[in-house]
This record gives structure tokens, C-alpha cells and sequence, in this order.
């Protein structure tokens, strides 16, 4: 996916939103995300690192942190997502701007954070004139409660500027693979674009993405497939063709390994992955899931 522009709230600082997610590709934003598993289990995969997320469980993403999630559920996840845009939070200096937070998983004050999250989620849906300011008051506190729950580092401003200048370039990447994707694309054609070697360009990739630029790729062209699988009546063939594969035995093997059945039978099983496809990026499967019912195990959470 490309880099996520995420529009919020008027007046607040943050979005938070609950969500089911089957598989979201490799993106980043430039908002600190904080995501409480509800329901389910996730695998939650950074350029160095891969933790698998269970229900109960907090996890954070610092901003322009290149991340991707896939499902792990017996049968699906619900998500409570909180994105926070550091520059919108002006105390200190703007300090939020400039933290990295060391530690991805939340294990201390894991109730507290927890909780506020599910405070402001509520009260989003109150739309008397008081609301707006409890809910700036919550995100202070917030704020402060993950100050003391996970250990952070003030960036200097050459290391803002050097992260700044390498997602500048890794967007590049990002945009063009999600708009070629179903082309003849290869890794001395982009790096002739960018105007570095192969070999620098290969490295640049692997070191932000954790993975090879060929199955970077080939992630993006699979999640289209599954969207076209599960959405259309198109053969096989034109899905594999309409992907960017050339082969359909390739992929085939591809979703064999991510779902465990072929591309015929991941068709036919599809009622029972519930599987949504809606107006959604390049890269991302949502899932549906009974809203009301959440929203009712939250306040009972608090009640």
C-alpha cells in the first residue's frame, strides 16, 4: 500500500476505529498506531522483526514504521486501532514528534492503555458539545500512561531527516509496485528510476521491508488474485494474468502456503473465511464482523 494518508476526526488528533483485518500488505504512515487485539490473533510483521499478536494483547508501530498484518484466527479478528499524529500533540515542544518507542509489544500498564482506548472509542459516539473536550483530555492521558509503559528514545534532528529522506524513496517504491504490479517489473528498472544500483536498491528494500523486493512483489499481486478470486467470476488463468503471474501452478503454490487451499477451493470455501472484498487499497482483505456486538463487549469491559 502506499503511504497511508489517514484523515481524523475535526478537531482531534487521532483516529481510532475498530476493524477486522484478513491481510494488509506492507505500508506505513506517518502516525503512531497503537492496536489492541480484541478478538483473534494477528501476525504482526516489521522490517526486522515478526510478532504474532493475541487476543487481550497491545501492540505499537512507531510512525513511518513499514508494517504489515495478516490474519492467524481460527475464525477472525477484531481490532481496536488508535493512530495518533504526533505533530498535532504541541506540548513539550512537540516531544511526541521526536520519540521512537523501543519495545513493540505494551506489557506494563497494559489495562490502563487498554482501557482509555476503549473509553475514547465510546465516547466517539456522543455528540454533545462536552464530548470534544473529554476526548482531547483521554488522548493526554494516553499519551502519558504510554510514556510510562514503554521505553523511548529522543531522536536527534539528523536521524529525523536521514528517516524522513529513506521513506521518501521507500514511498517511491511503495507507489510504483502498487500501480505495475500487474506489469513486467523487475529490480534494475526501478533502481534506473531511482538512480542508484541494483545491489543499493536490493538492500535498501530487504533493510525497510524485511523481505526481497521479488516477494514484496509477488505479496501485492497475491492479495489482488484473492481479491479478483473471491469478488468476480474470472477464470484462473485471467486472475493469474490480471496479477502480474504468468503461471497459474505459481499461484497456485502461493495460496496454498498463505490459506492452505488452492485457488479453486479457496473459491468455493470462501462463505466459510468470510471473506469481504470492498472498495478497499491495493494490499488490503478487511473482513465483516458484528460491530454492535463489540461496541457491547467494550462497555461491559467498563461497566
Amino acid at each position: 500500500m502506499e503511504f497511508e494518508n489517514i484523515e481524523h476526526r475535526k478537531g482531534l488528533p487521532y483516529r481510532l476505529f475498530l476493524v477486522s483485518i484478513g491481510h494488509r500488505s506492507h505500508h506505513f504512515h506517518s502516525d503512531l498506531e497503537i492496536i489492541y487485539v480484541l478478538k483473534g490473533v494477528i501476525r504482526l510483521q516489521l522490517s526486522l522483526s515478526s510478532h504474532d499478536i493475541k487476543q487481550g494483547e497491545l501492540c505499537l508501530i512507531n510512525p513511518y514504521e513499514i508494517h504489515s498484518i495478516t490474519d492467524l484466527s481460527e475464525d477472525q479478528n477484531i481490532l481496536l486501532i488508535i493512530q495518533v499524529t504526533p505533530s498535532a500533540i504541541t506540548l513539550k515542544q512537540n516531544l511526541l514528534s521526536k520519540l521512537q518507542f523501543d519495545h513493540v509489544l505494551i506489557n506494563r500498564f497494559t489495562t490502563e492503555v487498554r482501557d482509555l482506548m476503549f473509553k475514547m472509542y465510546l465516547e466517539s459516539f456522543n455528540e454533545q458539545i462536552h464530548s470534544d473536550y473529554l476526548l482531547n483530555a483521554y488522548i493526554l492521558e494516553f499519551i502519558a500512561t504510554l510514556l510510562k509503559a514503554v521505553p523511548y528514545e529522543i531522536l536527534e534532528s539528523t536521524r529525523l531527516s536521514s528517516r524522513t529522506d529513506a521513506y521518501k524513496r521507500l514511498k517511491y517504491v511503495i507507489d510504483y509496485v502498487e500501480s505495475h504490479f500487474n506489469e513486467r517489473i523487475n529490480l534494475d528498472q526501478l533502481a534506473s528510476k531511482l538512480h542508484i544500483s541494483k545491489y543499493h536498491l536490493s538492500h535498501f528494500i530487504k533493510q525497510h521491508l524485511g523481505i526481497s523486493f521479488q516477494d514484496y512483489l509477488n505479496s501485492v499481486r497475491l492479495t489482488h488474485a484473492i481479491h479478483l478470486l473471491l469478488s468476480t467470476d474470472m477464470s484462473i488463468l485471467d486472475v493469474t494474468m490480471s496479477s502480474g503471474f504468468s503461471d497459474p501452478k505459481y499461484l497456485n503454490a502461493l495460496i496454498k502456503k498463505r490459506y492452505g487451499y488452492t485457488a479453486k477451493t479457496l473459491r468455493l470455501e470462501s462463505h466459510k473465511l468470510i471473506f469481504s472484498i470492498p472498495s478497499a487499497p491495493v494490499g488490503s482483505i478487511h473482513l465483516p464482523f458484528d460491530q454492535e456486538k463489540a461496541f457491547n463487549e467494550i462497555s461491559a469491559t467498563l461497566s
